[in-house]
């Protein structure tokens, strides 16, 4: 069954082996439950393993010749199973500790064992993505019709809101990993994804890789398994693996900038006195970036130009349509990368210089020439060199699968599944198309489309309605790729909960509000679909317990009670049979139980007769008597009930052929009065 997209039930989680892959998952209440009546029966299983122990130690511990008055004390421990901790003061504490030591073992292997997680599979009547369509997240969208508005509306709101909730989540759990257990970061199966980081990489643009201010920043995230890491729940060896390099640096593009001056194209103009400066990167004028000096200075302080410039790697008409249609030689990457230049428009004034390239501030004047006036002076504020600066940041994917690898490529040169060269069955087809799908959504370009200037941590350095800000830090670009990086993967980690769980988010229209759900695709194929209900995820409100740790907690504390159950009977049958001569030691065993002990006390107080019996628990022969007072001397108030039965009736009488003397202080047991009383004779 499923509820609160959480399936509850058993399921197979196959990361954890073959043979202790079935899982139990119910809400936390019931998880409590179980686990309370699992503590019960791992004591109640404890007390059973000592009664087995004490059983052991009793039998070898006895002796047929005399012994003092501690040890046959021990014995009657051993022998009535009083707990562990009894038996530690009587010279028994060595073996005792080992007992107890042994038990706490089991208890804590148990408990490690029976040990619930929150690890959960998703479980949702709604599965897939939201629709696509040639025209997706481009800025001019033409509008065919209603349904493409409406789609496109649900598109651009569900995207931001994973992109929101992507980057909330990379501040707390991949900028720190001192949070990495707390609620928020325990949300996937993984709290984060890891990275190397290389500071000193080569730079990738350019002309021999002369573009660059500086040395670049290469993050790798390694080989990103969609079992253990993304969640996708497939056999052992079946999962489909991602590997994700991203290079970054800031480069120059002044040499590529116009002065500020008239309109190229006058019917651009704006009805009031404007320049414009544009900026020919495509090193062919096929396209052109321009500005105005007017949105320059009705700009926020930080302006990411939108939609950010990307190159991507092949000739796909996706590819196509992300793509500007050129590149400069100077600026361009290397083959088989998809590349996004990210365009700041600063206009922030900083209360110290800025050496960082991207935001570099050297200048107490405004000299970038986009007044029409004098350009003011703000007495100890610095302004930025670059009316426009770049961080360019290549891309690069790789997926592997059965011990075979592709090349490392653009995104879109992925998008095909590559079943021949990695021999991919179709749950591992369904899974690289799941994944590509997850990392499309996570490439820089779309991040910052959906984020704009939210993407900079810098903007948490500025003042509050002005444009002042204090000064960031000499490697600030290098933090800011840092944390685009760590975005771009939150986001991977997110987007494929959001497969199998699509969110459910407004999307207001004329007609009322529908939900981003509503424009979700299902899946094509009977592969995809199965992926739906196997995506792992962690919830606290549900527990999971492996099924086959459980048996082997149940069965084990089972066997234990039948052991305890049945060992003294087989070991005597066993001496009986093989006749060694050890009878003695099953004597005193009955004997000393405390119902045995008790009738010898009774007997001694003229309290009988008893039936012979072998059993453990004497039975009087006259079933109605009564009596009290057993402190001193003979039992006291001894009286007997009119009983209708096949012995009639009798009085009561001293039941004891060998009177002993009452007075306490003379009452002594010896081994062979206990094996006499085993078999039922009197004292």
């Amino acid at each position: 069954m499923a509820s609160d997209a959480v399936f509850t039930g058993a399921w197979r989680d196959w990361e954890a082996g073959s043979w202790a892959s079935w899982t139990i998952t119910m809400s936390a209440t019931e998880g409590l439950y179980l686990v309370s009546f699992l503590a019960l029966f791992v004591r109640w299983s404890g007390t059973n393993l000592w009664s087995i122990l004490a059983f052991g130690m009793h039998q070898m511990r006895h002796t047929p010749e005399p012994r003092d008055g501690l040890f046959h004390q021990q014995q009657v421990l051993l022998r009535n199973n009083a707990n562990d901790m009894h038996t530690l003061g009587l010279e028994l504490a060595v073996p005792t500790a080992i007992s107890a030591a042994a038990i706490a073992a089991a208890a804590f292997f148990s408990s490690r064992v029976i040990g619930a997680s929150d690890l959960v599979v998703s479980w949702d009547s709604t599965c897939g993505w939201l629709v696509d369509s040639p025209y997706q997240l481009q800025v001019d969208l033409p509008f065919a019709d209603d349904v493409m508005k409406k789609q496109s509306d649900a598109l651009y709101i569900g995207g931001v809101s994973t992109a929101e909730k992507s980057l909330e989540y990379a501040a707390a759990c991949y900028e720190t990993q001192a949070n990495e257990h707390s609620s928020l970061c325990s949300s996937y199966v993984r709290s984060y994804l890891p990275s190397t980081v290389n500071k000193s990489a080569a730079c990738p643009f350019g002309l021999n890789g002369t573009a660059c201010e500086g040395p670049a920043v290469q993050f790798d995230s390694g080989f990103i398994d969609g079992a253990a890491h993304l969640g996708i729940n497939s056999e052992p060896g079946r999962s489909v693996s991602l590997r994700k390099v991203v290079t970054c640096a800031p480069t120059p593009i002044d040499r590529y900038a116009s002065k500020w001056g008239p309109s190229r194209y006058p019917e651009q103009d704006i009805d009031m006195q404007s320049a414009r400066k544009y900026y020919n990167i495509s090193g062919d004028d096929k396209w052109i970036l321009t500005f105005t000096n007017y949105s320059a200075i009705y700009s926020p302080g930080y302006n990411i130009i939108q939609p950010p410039v990307s190159y991507f790697d092949g000739a796909s008409e996706s590819a196509r349509n992300f793509s500007v249609p050129s590149l400069a030689a100077e600026l361009r990457g290397p083959k088989g990368a998809d590349q996004t230049l990210i365009l700041l428009q600063n206009m922030v004034m900083y209360s110290e210089p800025v050496t960082d390239p991207w935001f570099r501030a050297s200048s107490e004047n405004e000299t970038r020439g986009y007044y029409f006036y004098p350009s003011p002076v703000q007495p100890g504020a610095w302004n930025p060199d670059a009316f426009v600066s770049v961080l360019s940041c290549t891309e690069q994917y790789q997926f592997c699968a059965n011990g075979h690898c592709t090349d490392p490529t653009g995104l879109f040169e992925q998008e095909t599944p590559p079943t021949a060269r990695l021999r991919l069955t179709p749950a591992q087809e369904a899974a690289h198309r799941v994944i590509w799908k997850a990392a499309w959504a996570t490439n820089f370009r779309f991040v910052v489309i959906f984020l704009s200037d939210r993407v900079l941590l810098a903007r948490h350095l500025m003042h509050p309605i002005t444009f002042l800000s204090a000064p960031v830090a000499p490697d600030q670009w290098l933090r800011e790729a840092h944390h685009l990086h760590n975005l771009s993967l939150a986001a991977l980690q997110r987007r494929v909960v959001e497969y199998a769980r699509p969110p459910d988010i407004p999307v207001p229209h004329g007609a009322g509000v529908s939900s981003t759900r509503d424009f979700v695709v299902a899946p094509a194929s009977q592969a995809e679909r199965d992926l739906c209900g196997a995506i792992k995820t962690r919830n606290p409100s549900y527990r999971s317990f492996s099924l086959a740790n459980l048996v082997v907690v149940i069965v084990a504390g089972l066997l234990l009670t039948a052991i305890n159950l049945a060992l003294p009977s087989l070991v005597s049958k066993v001496r009986v049979r093989r006749g060694r001569g050890q009878q003695d030691k099953t004597h005193a065993w009955r004997a000393m139980h405390a119902f045995q002990l008790h009738r010898a006390l009774l007997e001694s107080r003229s309290v009988g007769p008893w039936v012979p019996t072998e059993d453990e628990v004497p039975v009087l022969e006259d079933g109605a008597l009564r009596f009290a007072n057993l402190g001193e001397g003979v039992a006291e108030g001894m009286e007997r009930k009119e009983v209708v039965g096949d012995r009639g009736s009798q009085d009561c009488g001293p039941a004891v052929e060998d009177p002993v003397d009452p007075s306490p202080s003379m009452l002594y047991v010896d081994n062979d009065r206990l094996e006499k009383a085993a078999r039922g004779s009197t004292w």
